[in-house]
């Protein structure tokens, strides 16, 4: 034995059934847009009677194959390996595609490689005068075939590419741009590390029907859920299978397609997971997160907000659509309230509190009873007879000093209305029983059946009550005299308008006839 290692043919053959045989493609169609070829050709064909299919796959670079002895020795050093806009790396993608063939030819401008069926290896002087032509049987299932063919529509040519005579639709980028993204360059060792720097990436539309995927370079790498397929043009961090990437570096990928591209998001699109993680990421933009929640929840939107109900009915009720906890990662939740992308509830639609359940906030500052005027006086006796008729219980009434702008006029809690001086004004107080006081009296009232002014409750209770305080008006007029009511004046008299002559009838129309 010869050398450290052997190498099981059909162990390698396994590790490339493992993959899928459309690696198979993939890996020569690479081979050839790694070169100066003007353009690749590939056949496919199915041999009769057998589980085989012979492959062709031609290019037609003036230099040819450069290190024939690279078509069968694993790892060797690769002039592609330092050359991060290139995509071969460890020479062993050859060897996969070897080891699943019955036999290969490799002719190229340095001569010919063939493989026969015992194992052995033959090196002839027959060459090309330029490119590389690779033919092989490979053991390949009619099924296999057609997933093959199949995959062969969802690379990106940056060539002009035909496989069994059918040309690659050429695809146009709907957006290019730069950032800096880690990639696969050699050190001063000549090791392989893992750096960064810039590269342009390509956003495409999704192929009808079909997942949307990463590239690299033109070859799919892996399915994803984005909203566009992403080909990023240089090497990218593979794992040993290259099927895969690491979830750190898909997302970095993601938030620099979302930042560029965050205008043209579909309602759809923007309700997508992988956007879901792209905006839980340090790095996205405000105007991303912004986009995102103006796709999915529309320009009316609102976080719920627990501590304020009143306000969250009231915005469905403008119709806002309300953004609740669970929709977003703790990380996309920052991302929000950092740029301001949806404001809670409370903050949009404040619901008034006169006072606070906070034990450190300022105590209320109430008008003492010596103070009152008489007008005052009256008005609490007002109350109590109302109350007791309406709701069978006496309430009780204080005056809170208030501020101007305060955004409440009274309130009500523990059978008690408090009445904000500085908001309803003096006037308020001194003119009996008017219809804005008896309007005000009969809200607070029914805050005894409903808090929300958005609650079906509240909005019975102010019928129910209503319809009371009518019956009390007509049964008991006096007591509304007694407390300062008066009569409007009827010596003006009350304009009624004309009344609205009916139009004439509609004519029917004859059969046939146009109206």
């Amino acid at each position: 034995m010869s050398g450290w290692f052997e190498v099981d043919k059909e162990g390698l053959a396994k590790l490339l059934k493992r993959r899928g045989m459309q690696y198979v493609l993939f890996e020569l169609l690479q081979n050839c847009w790694d070169t100066r070829s003007p353009h690749a050709t590939v056949t496919l064909t199915p041999v009769e009677g057998h589980p085989l299919v012979h492959i062709t796959v031609v290019d037609e670079d003036p230099e040819g194959f450069k290190d024939l002895t690279h078509a069968y020795t694993l790892f060797a050093e690769s002039g592609k390996k330092g050359d991060p806009e290139k995509r071969g790396r460890f020479n062993l993608g050859e060897k996969l595609v070897l080891a699943a063939c019955e036999f290969a030819h490799i002719v190229s401008t340095k001569g010919t490689v063939h493989f026969d069926r015992s194992g052995s290896r033959i090196m002839s002087r027959h060459r090309r005068p330029q490119g590389t032509e690779f033919s092989a049987n490979i053991r390949m299932t009619r099924a296999e075939l057609a997933e093959v063919l199949a995959a062969a529509k969802t690379v990106i040519a940056p060539i002009p590419t035909t496989v069994n005579g059918e040309a690659i639709a050429p695809r146009s980028p709907v957006h290019t741009f730069k950032t800096v993204l880690m990639t696969e360059a050699v050190d001063e060792e000549s090791y392989l590390r893992r750096t960064f720097r810039h590269t342009e990436v390509r956003v495409y539309a999704r192929i009808e029907g079909q997942p949307s995927r990463l590239y690299e370079m033109g070859i799919p790498v892996v399915d994803t859920d984005d909203p566009w397929d992403i080909e990023i043009m240089q090497k990218i961090p593979l794992g040993a299978e290259r099927d895969n990437v690491t979830p750190g570096f898909l997302r970095d990928v993601r938030v620099a397609v979302l930042n560029e591209m965050h205008g043209k998001l579909t309602t759809a699109d923007a309700a997508r997971p992988a956007v879901a993680d792209a905006i839980s990421d340090a790095q996205v933009s405000a105007a991303a997160v912004t986009a995102v929640l103006e796709a999915q929840y529309g320009a009316k939107r609102a976080i719920f907000d627990p501590s304020d109900p009143e306000a969250n009915h009231q915005l469905v009720a403008e119709g806002y659509k309300l953004i609740h906890g669970g929709a977003f990662t703790g990380e996309a939740w920052r991302n929000i309230r950092t740029h301001g992308a949806a404001l809670p509830s409370g903050q949009i639609r404040p619901t008034p509190r006169p006072y606070s359940n906070d034990p450190n906030a300022p105590a209320r500052k109430l008008l003492p009873r010596e103070e009152w005027s008489d007008g005052m006086k009256n008005l609490e006796s007002w109350v109590g007879e109302v109350s007791v008729r309406l709701i069978s219980h006496r309430v009780s009434m204080i005056i809170d000093r208030g501020r101007v702008g305060a955004g409440w006029g009274a309130c009500y809690g523990s059978r008690q209305i408090t009445f904000n001086l500085a908001a309803c004004g003096r006037r308020f107080f001194e003119e009996g029983p008017t219809e804005r006081v008896n309007e005000t009296i009969l809200h607070e009232l029914a805050h005894e059946f409903a808090q929300s002014h958005l609650d079906e409750k509240f909005y019975r209770a102010m019928g129910d009550l209503a319809a009371k305080f009518i019956a009390f008006a007509m049964a008991e007029p006096w007591v509304f005299t007694a407390h300062g009511w008066r009569a409007p004046d009827r010596s003006v008299p009350i304009a009624v308008p004309p009344p609205v002559e009916a139009a004439p009838p509609e004519q029917p129309v004859a059969s046939g006839q146009v109206s």
